[in-house]
């Protein structure tokens, strides 16, 4: 029996903290957008300049975890949009990359997602959809983390 019975999985844990520290992503930040992060909606998300959606996948086990534990990958996608603008003065394609980059620089500040995971792993590339309507870019990241054995409430 879980230790602690009313927590959240370390997964959901960790999916919560990407979503926070993608919230933390504004102009008076440094930033390039004032991201607006959602989770992915059943009924689907309503694009629109800015948002970035949060979609996680299934946990994925990882060979030879420590004694006494459960090592896993969790895939996580954020899927950014960006609208054709007059008055921006950069390409669809540049504020692609520029909210990309946002989103990678943001989530390297803390690779361990508050000691929640032991590594952040970042895709090879992002994916950059330009022929699609609306525009987006796909930023997956895999988080590592540990769990006790047959225990997803507790590391």
């Amino acid at each position: 029996m879980p230790q602690n019975t009313l927590s959240y999985p370390i997964d959901e844990l960790i999916v919560q903290n990407v979503v926070s520290t993608l919230k933390k992503c504004t102009l008076n930040a440094g930033y390039h957008f004032n991201l607006i992060v959602e989770r992915e909606n059943q009924r689907g998300n309503s694009p629109r300049q800015g948002l970035v959606v949060v979609m996680a996948g299934d946990p994925i086990p990882q060979p030879s975890p420590p004694l006494l534990h459960d090592e896993f990958r969790i895939p996580i996608g954020m899927q950014g949009f960006v609208m054709e603008s007059e008055v921006s003065g950069r390409d669809i394609e540049t504020q692609l990359r520029f909210m990309a980059a946002d989103i990678r620089r943001a989530l390297r500040a803390d690779l361990h997602r508050g000691a929640l995971a032991v590594n952040t792993h970042f895709e090879a590339a992002d994916q950059f959809f330009l022929e699609a309507s609306p525009k987006h870019v796909l930023v997956t990241v895999m988080p590592q983390y540990r769990t006790l054995y047959n225990d997803p409430y507790n590391q």
